[in-house]
Protein backbone atom coordinates (compact mmCIF):
# COMPACT_ATOMS: atom_id res chain seq x y z
CA UNK A 1 0.00 0.00 0.00
CA UNK A 2 1.08 3.12 -0.75
CA UNK A 3 1.00 6.67 0.57
CA UNK A 4 1.17 10.17 -1.21
CA UNK A 5 4.55 12.38 -0.58
CA UNK A 6 3.93 14.97 2.05
CA UNK A 7 3.48 18.53 0.95
CA UNK A 8 4.90 21.15 3.01
CA UNK A 9 2.61 22.96 5.41
CA UNK A 10 2.93 26.78 6.51
CA UNK A 11 3.81 26.87 10.20
CA UNK A 12 1.59 28.82 12.06
CA UNK A 13 -0.75 28.87 15.29
CA UNK A 14 -4.25 28.97 15.22
CA UNK A 15 -5.89 32.46 14.89
CA UNK A 16 -8.99 33.51 16.13
CA UNK A 17 -10.74 36.86 15.28
CA UNK A 18 -14.04 37.08 16.45
CA UNK A 19 -15.99 39.48 14.85
CA UNK A 20 -19.37 40.91 16.06
CA UNK A 21 -21.77 40.82 13.79
CA UNK A 22 -25.76 40.05 14.73
CA UNK A 23 -26.66 38.50 10.97
CA UNK A 24 -28.08 35.25 10.78
CA UNK A 25 -25.87 32.46 9.42
CA UNK A 26 -26.90 32.14 5.38
CA UNK A 27 -28.82 28.92 4.96
CA UNK A 28 -27.95 27.06 2.23
CA UNK A 29 -27.17 -21.91 10.13
CA UNK A 30 -28.45 -21.81 6.51
CA UNK A 31 -31.92 -22.29 5.05
CA UNK A 32 -33.51 -23.14 2.20
CA UNK A 33 -34.03 -20.60 -0.33
CA UNK A 34 -37.24 -21.54 -1.24
CA UNK A 35 -38.33 -20.67 2.26
CA UNK A 36 -37.31 -16.75 1.91
CA UNK A 37 -39.55 -14.31 0.82
CA UNK A 38 -38.33 -12.49 -2.75
CA UNK A 39 -39.10 -9.03 -2.81
CA UNK A 40 -38.78 -8.24 -6.46
CA UNK A 41 -42.00 -5.17 -6.43
CA UNK A 42 -40.35 -2.34 -5.25
CA UNK A 43 -36.71 -2.00 -3.10
CA UNK A 44 -36.73 -3.70 -0.32
CA UNK A 45 -35.04 -2.38 2.69
CA UNK A 46 -32.23 -4.73 2.48
CA UNK A 47 -31.08 -2.08 -0.44
CA UNK A 48 -30.43 -0.23 2.63
CA UNK A 49 -28.87 -2.77 4.82
CA UNK A 50 -26.74 -3.59 2.54
CA UNK A 51 -25.76 -0.15 1.58
CA UNK A 52 -25.86 1.39 5.27
CA UNK A 53 -23.94 -1.58 6.56
CA UNK A 54 -20.40 -1.13 4.55
CA UNK A 55 -21.08 2.79 5.31
CA UNK A 56 -21.72 1.59 9.52
CA UNK A 57 -18.82 -0.78 8.28
CA UNK A 58 -19.62 -3.96 7.90
CA UNK A 59 -22.14 -4.86 5.02
CA UNK A 60 -22.44 -6.89 1.91
CA UNK A 61 -22.21 -4.62 -0.29
CA UNK A 62 -22.67 -1.13 -1.31
CA UNK A 63 -22.56 -0.29 -4.47
CA UNK A 64 -24.62 -1.66 -7.58
CA UNK A 65 -24.49 -2.83 -10.71
CA UNK A 66 -26.76 -4.72 -13.13
CA UNK A 67 -27.76 -8.52 -12.66
CA UNK A 68 -25.83 -10.37 -15.42
CA UNK A 69 -29.03 -12.83 -15.01
CA UNK A 70 -31.75 -14.15 -12.16
CA UNK A 71 -29.75 -16.95 -12.26
CA UNK A 72 -26.92 -15.34 -11.01
CA UNK A 73 -28.43 -13.68 -7.95
CA UNK A 74 -29.71 -17.13 -6.74
CA UNK A 75 -26.56 -18.63 -6.77
CA UNK A 76 -25.06 -15.84 -5.36
CA UNK A 77 -28.43 -15.49 -2.77
CA UNK A 78 -27.15 -19.10 -2.04
CA UNK A 79 -23.73 -18.69 -0.35
CA UNK A 80 -24.72 -16.56 2.34
CA UNK A 81 -25.19 -17.66 5.85
CA UNK A 82 -29.07 -17.42 6.97
CA UNK A 83 -30.14 -17.12 10.40
CA UNK A 84 -34.06 -18.60 10.92
CA UNK A 85 -36.50 -16.93 13.06
CA UNK A 86 -36.20 -17.15 16.87
CA UNK A 87 -39.71 -18.14 17.71
CA UNK A 88 -39.34 -20.41 20.63
CA UNK A 89 -43.31 -21.67 20.66
CA UNK A 90 -43.62 -24.13 18.10
CA UNK A 91 -43.15 -21.82 15.12
CA UNK A 92 -40.93 -23.35 11.94
CA UNK A 93 -37.67 -24.45 12.88
CA UNK A 94 -38.14 -23.24 16.40
CA UNK A 95 -37.61 -27.32 17.58
CA UNK A 96 -33.82 -26.94 16.17
CA UNK A 97 -33.35 -22.72 17.35
CA UNK A 98 -31.73 -21.53 20.29
CA UNK A 99 -30.29 -18.28 20.59
CA UNK A 100 -27.11 -19.28 19.70
CA UNK A 101 -28.46 -20.27 15.85
CA UNK A 102 -31.22 -18.24 15.46
CA UNK A 103 -32.08 -14.69 15.73
CA UNK A 104 -35.56 -13.15 17.75
CA UNK A 105 -35.39 -10.38 15.66
CA UNK A 106 -39.00 -8.26 14.28
CA UNK A 107 -39.63 -7.94 10.82
CA UNK A 108 -41.89 -5.18 9.79
CA UNK A 109 -44.01 -4.18 7.00
CA UNK A 110 -42.67 -0.32 7.89
CA UNK A 111 -39.15 -1.34 6.40
CA UNK A 112 -40.27 -0.52 3.01
CA UNK A 113 -41.87 2.57 3.74
CA UNK A 114 -41.21 4.45 6.87
CA UNK A 115 -38.33 3.17 9.62
CA UNK A 116 -36.63 0.19 9.99
CA UNK A 117 -33.48 -0.51 12.38
CA UNK A 118 -30.75 -2.69 11.49
CA UNK A 119 -27.66 -4.57 13.72
CA UNK A 120 -24.58 -4.52 11.56
CA UNK A 121 -21.79 -6.55 13.33
CA UNK A 122 -18.16 -6.82 12.23
CA UNK A 123 -17.37 -10.56 13.45
CA UNK A 124 -13.65 -11.08 14.94
CA UNK A 125 -13.70 -14.41 12.94
CA UNK A 126 -10.58 -15.27 11.05
CA UNK A 127 -11.83 -18.12 9.26
CA UNK A 128 -11.01 -17.34 5.41
CA UNK A 129 -7.90 -15.31 6.24
CA UNK A 130 -4.47 -17.14 4.79
CA UNK A 131 -2.98 -18.98 7.64
CA UNK A 132 -0.65 -16.46 8.27
CA UNK A 133 -3.07 -14.08 8.67
CA UNK A 134 -4.61 -15.97 10.96
CA UNK A 135 -1.39 -16.97 12.56
CA UNK A 136 -1.08 -13.26 13.04
CA UNK A 137 -4.34 -12.66 14.75
CA UNK A 138 -4.67 -15.63 17.31
CA UNK A 139 -7.10 -17.86 15.62
CA UNK A 140 -7.38 -20.18 13.01
CA UNK A 141 -10.16 -22.09 13.44
CA UNK A 142 -14.10 -22.39 12.05
CA UNK A 143 -16.15 -23.46 15.26
CA UNK A 144 -14.65 -21.08 18.17
CA UNK A 145 -16.32 -19.13 19.67
CA UNK A 146 -16.49 -15.48 17.77
CA UNK A 147 -16.73 -11.70 18.97
CA UNK A 148 -18.75 -8.86 17.94
CA UNK A 149 -15.51 -7.05 17.35
CA UNK A 150 -17.65 -3.84 15.57
CA UNK A 151 -21.32 -3.24 16.80
CA UNK A 152 -23.89 -0.66 14.87
CA UNK A 153 -26.91 0.44 15.42
CA UNK A 154 -28.40 1.67 11.68
CA UNK A 155 -31.95 3.53 11.84
CA UNK A 156 -32.96 4.14 8.52
CA UNK A 157 -36.16 7.21 8.30
CA UNK A 158 -36.67 6.44 4.66
CA UNK A 159 -39.27 9.17 4.06
CA UNK A 160 -36.92 11.96 5.04
CA UNK A 161 -33.95 10.28 3.66
CA UNK A 162 -31.53 10.16 6.36
CA UNK A 163 -29.72 7.61 8.24
CA UNK A 164 -28.19 7.56 11.58
CA UNK A 165 -25.56 4.94 13.04
CA UNK A 166 -25.20 4.69 16.38
CA UNK A 167 -21.33 3.05 17.18
CA UNK A 168 -21.55 1.38 20.58
CA UNK A 169 -18.54 1.25 22.41
CA UNK A 170 -17.11 -3.03 22.87
CA UNK A 171 -16.40 -2.37 26.40
CA UNK A 172 -19.96 -0.83 27.02
CA UNK A 173 -21.09 -2.71 30.37
CA UNK A 174 -24.33 -3.58 29.82
CA UNK A 175 -26.89 -6.29 31.25
CA UNK A 176 -26.83 -9.01 29.02
CA UNK A 177 -30.65 -10.92 29.37
CA UNK A 178 -29.96 -14.43 31.22
CA UNK A 179 -26.53 -14.07 31.47
CA UNK A 180 -26.28 -10.99 33.95
CA UNK A 181 -23.91 -7.96 33.50
CA UNK A 182 -20.76 -7.76 31.30
CA UNK A 183 -19.47 -5.97 28.61
CA UNK A 184 -21.27 -5.86 25.55
CA UNK A 185 -19.01 -7.85 23.50
CA UNK A 186 -18.90 -10.85 25.11
CA UNK A 187 -23.07 -11.43 24.40
CA UNK A 188 -22.04 -11.96 20.92
CA UNK A 189 -20.42 -15.40 22.56
CA UNK A 190 -23.24 -16.20 23.67
CA UNK A 191 -25.17 -16.51 20.40
CA UNK A 192 -25.91 -13.77 17.99
CA UNK A 193 -29.64 -13.86 19.37
CA UNK A 194 -28.22 -12.91 22.75
CA UNK A 195 -26.51 -10.08 21.54
CA UNK A 196 -29.98 -8.87 19.40
CA UNK A 197 -31.64 -9.33 23.14
CA UNK A 198 -29.19 -7.17 24.35
CA UNK A 199 -29.27 -4.12 22.20
CA UNK A 200 -32.92 -4.18 22.32
CA UNK A 201 -32.91 -4.03 25.86
CA UNK A 202 -30.28 -1.01 25.33
CA UNK A 203 -31.99 0.95 23.14
CA UNK A 204 -35.64 0.61 23.81
CA UNK A 205 -36.21 -0.39 19.97
CA UNK A 206 -36.90 -3.55 18.13
CA UNK A 207 -34.14 -4.63 15.58
CA UNK A 208 -35.58 -5.57 12.21
CA UNK A 209 -32.90 -7.25 10.49
CA UNK A 210 -29.45 -8.61 10.82
CA UNK A 211 -25.92 -8.35 9.08
CA UNK A 212 -22.81 -9.43 9.84
CA UNK A 213 -19.65 -9.75 8.06
CA UNK A 214 -16.50 -11.17 9.42
CA UNK A 215 -12.49 -10.02 8.85
CA UNK A 216 -11.67 -11.78 5.31
CA UNK A 217 -15.12 -9.92 4.40
CA UNK A 218 -14.51 -6.76 5.39
CA UNK A 219 -10.93 -7.34 3.70
CA UNK A 220 -12.04 -8.77 0.23
CA UNK A 221 -14.99 -6.00 -0.07
CA UNK A 222 -12.65 -3.12 0.54
CA UNK A 223 -9.92 -4.93 -2.12
CA UNK A 224 -12.85 -5.28 -4.94
CA UNK A 225 -13.26 -1.74 -4.82
CA UNK A 226 -9.66 -0.99 -5.23
CA UNK A 227 -8.71 0.15 -1.44
CA UNK A 228 -10.54 3.55 0.70
CA UNK A 229 -8.72 6.69 0.20
CA UNK A 230 -8.15 8.26 4.32
CA UNK A 231 -5.93 10.92 5.05
CA UNK A 232 -4.64 11.29 8.66
CA UNK A 233 -3.42 13.93 11.10
CA UNK A 234 -0.42 12.08 13.25
CA UNK A 235 1.16 8.63 12.22
CA UNK A 236 -0.80 5.72 13.81
CA UNK A 237 1.05 2.53 14.46
CA UNK A 238 -0.55 -0.33 16.05
CA UNK A 239 1.61 -3.81 15.90
CA UNK A 240 -1.05 -5.81 17.15
CA UNK A 241 -3.66 -4.15 14.60
CA UNK A 242 -1.03 -4.85 11.89
CA UNK A 243 -1.56 -1.00 10.96
CA UNK A 244 1.55 0.81 10.02
CA UNK A 245 0.77 4.39 8.88
CA UNK A 246 4.11 5.76 9.75
CA UNK A 247 3.74 9.61 9.12
CA UNK A 248 0.58 11.93 8.49
CA UNK A 249 -0.48 11.90 5.13
CA UNK A 250 -2.90 10.68 2.76
CA UNK A 251 -2.92 6.52 2.01
CA UNK A 252 -5.38 4.44 0.16
CA UNK A 253 -5.95 1.41 2.60
CA UNK A 254 -6.52 -2.10 1.31
CA UNK A 255 -6.45 -5.77 3.00
CA UNK A 256 -4.79 -5.86 6.22
CA UNK A 257 -3.92 -2.06 6.31
CA UNK A 258 -7.81 -0.90 5.90
CA UNK A 259 -8.73 -3.74 8.63
CA UNK A 260 -6.21 -2.81 10.86
CA UNK A 261 -7.29 0.70 11.01
CA UNK A 262 -11.14 0.22 11.77
CA UNK A 263 -9.40 -2.45 14.45
CA UNK A 264 -6.59 -0.54 16.21
CA UNK A 265 -6.29 0.21 19.85
CA UNK A 266 -3.03 0.75 20.60
CA UNK A 267 -2.19 3.68 18.86
CA UNK A 268 -0.10 6.06 20.81
CA UNK A 269 -1.73 9.08 22.19
CA UNK A 270 -5.32 7.44 22.91
CA UNK A 271 -6.39 8.37 25.79
CA UNK A 272 -9.36 5.83 25.78
CA UNK A 273 -8.68 3.22 23.14
CA UNK A 274 -12.47 1.75 22.94
CA UNK A 275 -13.44 5.87 22.05
CA UNK A 276 -10.62 6.73 19.39
CA UNK A 277 -11.19 3.16 17.42
CA UNK A 278 -15.14 4.38 17.09
CA UNK A 279 -13.39 8.07 15.62
CA UNK A 280 -11.52 5.92 13.20
CA UNK A 281 -14.31 3.66 11.41
CA UNK A 282 -16.24 6.33 11.27
CA UNK A 283 -13.91 8.40 9.82
CA UNK A 284 -13.25 5.34 7.57
CA UNK A 285 -17.20 4.85 6.97
CA UNK A 286 -17.73 8.24 5.40
CA UNK A 287 -14.44 8.15 3.34
CA UNK A 288 -15.78 4.51 1.93
CA UNK A 289 -18.84 6.26 1.15
CA UNK A 290 -17.56 9.13 -0.35
CA UNK A 291 -15.49 6.63 -2.89
CA UNK A 292 -19.13 4.87 -3.37
CA UNK A 293 -21.59 7.20 -4.38
CA UNK A 294 -19.11 8.73 -6.68
CA UNK A 295 -19.56 7.94 -10.15
CA UNK A 296 -16.24 6.56 -10.67
CA UNK A 297 -16.70 3.92 -8.48
CA UNK A 298 -19.61 2.56 -9.16
CA UNK A 299 -18.82 -1.63 -9.58
CA UNK A 300 -20.88 -4.65 -11.13
CA UNK A 301 -23.14 -6.35 -8.30
CA UNK A 302 -21.33 -10.05 -9.07
CA UNK A 303 -17.91 -8.71 -8.30
CA UNK A 304 -18.82 -7.53 -4.99
CA UNK A 305 -21.16 -10.60 -4.19
CA UNK A 306 -18.28 -12.80 -5.01
CA UNK A 307 -15.43 -11.15 -3.38
CA UNK A 308 -17.67 -11.58 -0.01
CA UNK A 309 -20.38 -14.25 -0.83
CA UNK A 310 -18.62 -16.69 2.21
CA UNK A 311 -17.60 -14.09 4.90
CA UNK A 312 -21.90 -13.05 5.32
CA UNK A 313 -24.31 -13.65 7.99
CA UNK A 314 -27.86 -12.46 7.39
CA UNK A 315 -31.71 -12.84 8.87
CA UNK A 316 -33.63 -14.80 6.95
CA UNK A 317 -36.04 -12.37 5.37
CA UNK A 318 -33.22 -11.05 3.99
CA UNK A 319 -32.04 -11.15 -0.20
CA UNK A 320 -30.42 -9.66 -3.05
CA UNK A 321 -32.93 -9.03 -5.41
CA UNK A 322 -33.27 -5.28 -5.09
CA UNK A 323 -29.99 -4.56 -4.91
CA UNK A 324 -29.90 -2.51 -8.55
CA UNK A 325 -32.38 -0.16 -6.70
CA UNK A 326 -29.63 0.99 -4.21
CA UNK A 327 -27.88 3.53 -6.01
CA UNK A 328 -31.49 5.17 -6.25
CA UNK A 329 -31.63 5.59 -2.36
CA UNK A 330 -27.85 6.67 -2.23
CA UNK A 331 -28.15 9.46 -4.40
CA UNK A 332 -30.83 10.22 -2.61
CA UNK A 333 -29.35 10.61 0.87
CA UNK A 334 -25.78 11.19 -0.17
CA UNK A 335 -22.98 12.11 2.56
CA UNK A 336 -25.38 14.74 3.95
CA UNK A 337 -28.27 12.21 5.04
CA UNK A 338 -26.07 9.37 7.04
CA UNK A 339 -25.31 10.96 10.05
CA UNK A 340 -22.69 9.07 13.00
CA UNK A 341 -23.15 8.99 16.70
CA UNK A 342 -21.99 7.03 19.45
CA UNK A 343 -23.45 5.74 22.84
CA UNK A 344 -22.48 8.75 25.38
CA UNK A 345 -20.23 6.60 27.69
CA UNK A 346 -17.29 7.49 30.43
CA UNK A 347 -14.63 4.92 31.52
CA UNK A 348 -14.54 2.92 35.13
CA UNK A 349 -12.87 -0.11 36.31
CA UNK A 350 -14.31 -2.61 38.18
CA UNK A 351 -12.88 -5.61 39.75
CA UNK A 352 -9.67 -4.37 38.03
CA UNK A 353 -11.22 -4.90 34.67
CA UNK A 354 -12.32 -1.93 32.05
CA UNK A 355 -15.15 -0.82 30.72
CA UNK A 356 -17.50 1.85 29.51
CA UNK A 357 -20.65 2.79 31.16
CA UNK A 358 -23.47 4.30 29.27
CA UNK A 359 -24.12 7.97 30.66
CA UNK A 360 -27.59 9.12 31.59
CA UNK A 361 -29.87 10.54 30.85
CA UNK A 362 -28.24 10.81 27.79
CA UNK A 363 -27.94 7.83 26.18
CA UNK A 364 -31.71 7.28 27.21
CA UNK A 365 -32.56 10.50 25.57
CA UNK A 366 -30.34 9.97 22.24
CA UNK A 367 -32.06 6.46 21.87
CA UNK A 368 -35.64 7.94 22.51
CA UNK A 369 -35.20 10.95 19.93
CA UNK A 370 -33.65 7.78 17.20
CA UNK A 371 -36.60 6.08 17.99
CA UNK A 372 -39.18 8.87 17.64
CA UNK A 373 -37.16 10.76 14.48
CA UNK A 374 -36.31 13.75 16.89
CA UNK A 375 -33.29 15.95 16.29
CA UNK A 376 -29.69 14.93 18.53
CA UNK A 377 -28.19 18.01 18.60
CA UNK A 378 -25.20 17.34 20.01
CA UNK A 379 -25.82 13.89 21.83
CA UNK A 380 -23.90 11.70 20.99
CA UNK A 381 -21.46 13.61 18.73
CA UNK A 382 -18.22 13.10 20.96
CA UNK A 383 -16.42 10.95 23.33
CA UNK A 384 -14.71 11.96 26.30
CA UNK A 385 -11.26 12.97 26.07
CA UNK A 386 -11.20 11.84 22.41
CA UNK A 387 -12.39 14.86 20.45
CA UNK A 388 -14.69 15.13 18.06
CA UNK A 389 -14.80 12.63 15.09
CA UNK A 390 -14.42 14.36 11.48
CA UNK A 391 -16.99 12.07 10.56
CA UNK A 392 -19.08 14.21 12.53
CA UNK A 393 -18.38 17.49 10.88
CA UNK A 394 -19.86 19.09 8.42
CA UNK A 395 -17.87 21.10 5.95
CA UNK A 396 -18.33 23.80 3.54
CA UNK A 397 -15.83 24.99 0.80
CA UNK A 398 -16.52 28.88 -0.16
CA UNK A 399 -14.48 29.07 -3.64
CA UNK A 400 -13.26 32.96 -4.28
CA UNK A 401 -12.90 33.67 -7.85
CA UNK A 402 -13.64 31.52 -11.41
CA UNK A 403 -10.97 28.97 -11.14
CA UNK A 404 -11.92 26.28 -8.72
CA UNK A 405 -9.42 23.77 -8.67
CA UNK A 406 -7.84 24.59 -5.42
CA UNK A 407 -11.10 24.78 -3.58
CA UNK A 408 -12.00 20.86 -5.16
CA UNK A 409 -8.33 19.54 -3.95
CA UNK A 410 -9.03 20.51 -0.69
CA UNK A 411 -12.95 19.58 -0.76
CA UNK A 412 -11.41 16.10 -1.78
CA UNK A 413 -8.11 15.81 0.89
CA UNK A 414 -10.92 16.67 3.94
CA UNK A 415 -13.28 13.96 2.66
CA UNK A 416 -10.97 11.31 2.54
CA UNK A 417 -10.03 12.33 6.01
CA UNK A 418 -13.69 11.51 7.12
CA UNK A 419 -15.28 15.06 6.87
CA UNK A 420 -18.67 15.76 5.91
CA UNK A 421 -17.92 18.17 2.96
CA UNK A 422 -20.84 19.68 0.95
CA UNK A 423 -20.41 20.76 -2.53
CA UNK A 424 -18.04 23.45 -3.85
CA UNK A 425 -19.69 26.76 -3.87
CA UNK A 426 -18.91 30.20 -5.13
CA UNK A 427 -17.62 32.61 -2.25
CA UNK A 428 -19.61 35.84 -1.75
CA UNK A 429 -18.16 39.45 -2.70
CA UNK A 430 -17.35 39.91 0.77
CA UNK A 431 -15.44 36.83 1.39
CA UNK A 432 -11.84 37.38 -0.77
CA UNK A 433 -9.33 35.66 1.65
CA UNK A 434 -8.22 32.18 2.54
CA UNK A 435 -9.90 31.55 5.84
CA UNK A 436 -11.67 29.59 8.02
CA UNK A 437 -14.89 30.17 9.64
CA UNK A 438 -16.73 28.85 12.53
CA UNK A 439 -19.53 29.80 14.28
CA UNK A 440 -19.17 30.37 18.49
CA UNK A 441 -20.81 26.61 19.61
CA UNK A 442 -18.41 24.89 17.17
CA UNK A 443 -15.57 24.91 19.14
CA UNK A 444 -15.12 21.24 19.38
CA UNK A 445 -15.36 21.39 15.80
CA UNK A 446 -12.59 24.12 15.23
CA UNK A 447 -10.13 21.89 17.18
CA UNK A 448 -10.44 18.73 15.04
CA UNK A 449 -10.50 20.92 12.10
CA UNK A 450 -7.36 22.34 13.18
CA UNK A 451 -5.46 19.22 12.78
CA UNK A 452 -6.02 19.15 9.19
CA UNK A 453 -6.07 22.70 7.76
CA UNK A 454 -3.13 24.48 8.79
CA UNK A 455 -1.42 27.92 7.77
CA UNK A 456 -4.83 29.58 7.57
CA UNK A 457 -6.57 32.52 9.77
CA UNK A 458 -9.17 30.87 11.55
CA UNK A 459 -12.44 33.19 12.35
CA UNK A 460 -15.02 32.55 14.57
CA UNK A 461 -18.38 34.53 13.35
CA UNK A 462 -20.28 34.56 10.54
CA UNK A 463 -20.02 31.14 8.61
CA UNK A 464 -21.99 32.56 5.34
CA UNK A 465 -23.07 28.38 5.27
CA UNK A 466 -25.79 26.15 5.85
CA UNK A 467 -26.45 26.15 9.63
CA UNK A 468 -23.57 23.86 11.64
CA UNK A 469 -21.48 24.06 8.86
CA UNK A 470 -17.91 24.97 9.22
CA UNK A 471 -17.01 27.23 6.17
CA UNK A 472 -13.26 27.29 4.28
CA UNK A 473 -12.81 30.17 1.48
CA UNK A 474 -10.30 29.16 -0.68
CA UNK A 475 -8.67 31.80 -3.07
CA UNK A 476 -5.96 30.24 -5.64
CA UNK A 477 -3.15 30.64 -3.34
CA UNK A 478 -4.49 28.38 -0.38
CA UNK A 479 -1.52 27.21 1.51
CA UNK A 480 -0.38 23.60 0.67
CA UNK A 481 -1.76 20.35 3.04
CA UNK A 482 -0.15 17.16 3.53
CA UNK A 483 -2.37 15.14 0.66
CA UNK A 484 -4.34 18.00 -0.79
CA UNK A 485 -2.52 18.55 -3.81
CA UNK A 486 -0.10 21.43 -4.59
Amino acid sequence: MGDTPQLPTPESSVEEVTEEAAEPTVAGSRTSRSSRPSWRHRPHPRVRVVFLAVAGAMSIVIAAGSFASVQAVHAIDRNFTVLHDYTGNGGPGAEHCTLRTCLPIHPDPRCFTQVCNYLVLGDDSRYGLSKQQQGEFGRSTKNEASRSDTIMLVHLNIPKHHTTIVSIPRDLYVYIPGHGYDKINAAYSYGPGVLVQTIEHLSGMPINHYVAVDFAGFENLVGVIGGVPVCVDKPMVDHLAGLYLKRPGCYNLVGQQALGFVRARHIEGDLIPDFSRISRQQIFFRALLQKLISAGSLLHLNALMHAIRHNVTIDQHLNVYALQDLLNEMDLQGQNGVDFRAIPAAPFTQNGIDYVRAMEPETSEIFSRIKNDQPLYQLGRELPLTGMSPANIKIKILAVGTDTTRAAQIASYLSRAGFNVLPVAPAPPNLTKNQVRWAPDAHEQRKTLAHYIKGVRYVKGITYGPGGTIVIVVAPHFPGQVGAGS
